[in-house]
């Protein structure tokens, strides 16, 4: 997944415009943007909604939102071990607790991946400079093979500003992020994907590393640049993911 869009679950005409998108996944919110008293249209329009995309759901405290027919629960301020649900969990990580137990909680058979929410997090903390708590979450989801998902960009209508932000994340290895519009999720789908000549070179440097191979080196040099084990392992990371999403 690269681009999980948020959509207020109780939102009949939102809802028809996400599913529209180009996201990856739509994010059927049931805690922020959707008031309790909206909750059960929400659950009713979640276990209505037929799409071949990825349907995850932000679930509330309130015990009727395990009721919802999804592929995955985005689990807010995710600080402590999930005990309850046969669900595939995403952990919103949130909070100054979430990141220093993350180590406890990521560890858990049904934990997917892991993301990234920066406004609560400045809420927690007062701090405005995310860059440990992203990189405790890159880290740990890297280490434990969950997917790695940035948080959201709310200044909605500055397009150039959420690009670069989007390369910076993207070079930093992230899998992924949450998106507040569809017109962000296209962004996100093209930034967080190989390109075609990041695909064309990766192709390059497996074949010539395994021609090497064969004739009993375990180095070779394309371009002027030393070409080694963890080079041709990433080339082939960005061979799959590119592949997948073509």
């Amino acid at each position: 997944m690269r681009s999980l869009l948020f959509v207020p679950a109780h939102k009949d005409s939102l809802i028809e415009k996400a599913l529209k998108s180009q996201a990856d996944a739509i994010i059927f919110d049931l805690e922020d943007s959707c008031p309790k008293g909206n909750r059960v249209i929400g659950i009713k329009n979640i276990n209505s909604v037929e799409t071949n995309k990825i349907k995850i759901v932000r679930i509330s405290k309130d015990e009727q939102t395990y009721l919802v027919d999804t592929d995955f629960i985005l689990y807010p301020k995710a600080e402590d071990v999930l005990t309850r649900g046969a669900f595939k969990f995403i952990l919103l990580i949130e909070t100054a607790f979430g990141i220093i137990n993350l180590r406890n909680i990521i560890t858990d058979e049904r934990v997917f991946g892991v993301a990234f929410g920066n406004e609560d997090y400045k809420a927690d903390t007062g701090c405005s400079n995310y860059d440990f708590a992203q990189q405790t979450i890159l880290n740990y989801s890297k280490a434990y093979k969950k997917l790695a998902i940035d948080t959201v960009y709310i200044d909605v209508k500055n397009e150039y500003g959420f690009i670069d932000n989007c390369i910076d994340s993207y070079n930093s290895g992230f899998d992924g992020r949450l998106c507040l519009t569809p017109q962000q999720a296209e962004i996100v789908n093209l930034y967080y994907t190989p390109t075609k000549e990041e695909y064309k070179k990766s192709k390059t440097i497996v074949r010539l590393y395994d021609q090497a191979v064969s004739k009993g080196s375990g180095v070779t040099i394309i371009e002027n640049i030393y070409i080694a084990p963890p080079m041709v392992k990433r080339a082939k990371k960005i061979i799959k993911k590119y592949e997948y999403y073509s």
